[in-house]
């Protein structure tokens, strides 16, 4: 997969094994304008969140991140059941808190899921417990490794997602092409248009044929035309277009949400002032349809790292 545009948007899940539990990490992103990294984590292992922090923040550029480490009692490898070694004496203590907790919230003992619920927070609750504490230094370093394992997963994921507004951005812009070469050739016909549009209306304003000073007429249409010139906007807006083109291509660096942001800022003042200048009723039309067009592509953009 070319590595060319990189989307905020992304997930990337992956689970692993260590000791007597099943480690779950999920990364979800989505586009923000700086990098916001949320950590939720055990709370008996609340003091990994700094080092996962940095982690994360060496390894992504920008959007808003989440990241989710769980984990649940398994069985080891060993053969060993950790049911056989649970403490009867903690299970029902755990049974009497989970009825307790229960009635509290309001449930009946006849209620559906009542006891399933207790055994189910009884035996957890037991579970945990009695498993032994593993050794933090080399619990934090698996789930380092974890966690680089999961974010490049959640890296495909954005990269497919950037392959996606890649497609959609360089076929947008071979329309804008159209679009504003259609606008030039109206430009092109402007001044013909001028002059035929105000001999008419002086002839429709006298009432008997009279002859007109054609370079008078001339000096109108010219003065016409000159207030609606739009061919530096049709020359900048083209080499905004190139400018965009080449920021989707380049491989130096990732990092393209912002400048894109700036082209298409760029693009839309120009094209606002064509609007303005443009005394033509099909020339503004086109020019309508290219700020819808850019409209869509700003909300695009604000995908892109």
């Amino acid at each position: 997969m070319s590595e060319t545009l990189l989307s905020m948007t992304g997930y990337g899940e992956l689970a692993r094994d260590f000791g007597r539990r099943r480690w779950r990490c999920v990364v979800q992103s989505v586009n923000s304008r700086y990098l916001d990294c949320r950590i939720r984590l055990p709370q008996e292992y609340i003091s990994f969140e700094p080092v996962l922090k940095n982690l994360l923040k060496r390894t992504l550029i920008r959007g808003k991140v989440d990241l989710v480490l769980s984990y649940e009692t398994v069985a080891v490898s060993d053969g060993v059941d950790p049911l056989s070694q649970l403490d009867v004496a903690a299970v029902k203590g755990c049974c009497s808190a989970g009825i307790a907790l229960l009635r509290e919230l309001g449930w009946s003992d006849d209620e559906v899921g009542y006891r399933q619920t207790i055994l189910s927070f009884s035996l957890q609750q037991a579970l945990s417990a009695s498993a032994p504490r593993e050794n933090e230094e080399g619990l934090l370093d698996e789930l380092k490794s974890l966690v680089s394992e999961t974010l490049d997963l959640h890296r495909r994921s954005c990269l497919k997602e950037g392959s996606e507004l890649l497609d959609f951005f360089v076929a947008t812009i071979s329309d804008l092409t159209s679009r504003i070469d259609e606008i030039a050739v109206y430009a092109e016909a402007m001044p013909e248009i001028f002059k035929e549009r105000l001999y008419q209306r002086i002839t429709r304003l006298v009432e008997k044929e009279m002859a007109l000073d054609e370079t008078r007429l001339c000096q109108e249409v010219a003065h016409q035309v000159d207030r609606s010139d739009i061919s530096e906007e049709l020359v900048r807006f083209k080499s905004h277009l190139k400018q965009f083109s080449d920021e989707l291509a380049s491989t130096t660096d990732l990092r393209k949400g912002k400048k894109l942001d700036f082209i298409v800022q760029e693009l839309g003042r120009e094209i606002n002032t064509i609007t303005a200048k443009a005394n033509l009723l099909e020339l503004t039309r086109e020019a309508v349809e290219i700020k819808a067009i850019l409209e869509r592509v700003r909300e695009q953009v604000q995908n892109v790292v």
